[in-house]
């Protein structure tokens, strides 16, 4: 998985940090112009972590994106990571 580096032209990460620490710019860039290897690292980060901190940078800035193809896929990754980690503790 890898994501464009024109993605962080205008923050101090990198692609090589953690998707955790990717800030709402990077995740914004990525929506409105990237492609699907763009969205591919913040889904995978979803999944794997669907309350963590991109979660919620993902969850926050969905609030703020035109409701295009690349939002929509990635707040249905979003819904469907919470709700299968949701049953999941509740079947503990």
């Amino acid at each position: 998985m890898t994501i464009s580096r024109h993605m962080f032209r205008n923050v101090s990460t990198t692609p090589d940090d953690p998707v955790s620490t990717w800030p709402h710019e990077v995740v914004r860039a990525a929506i409105e112009y990237g492609q699907i290897t763009d969205w591919d690292p913040i889904a995978a980060e979803v999944r794997q972590q669907p309350f963590g901190a991109m979660a919620t940078t993902l969850e926050e800035t969905l609030e703020f994106v035109d409701p295009c193809g690349a939002a929509t896929i990635l707040r249905r990754v979003l819904e469907r990571a919470r709700r299968e980690a949701s049953a999941a503790a509740g079947e503990r």
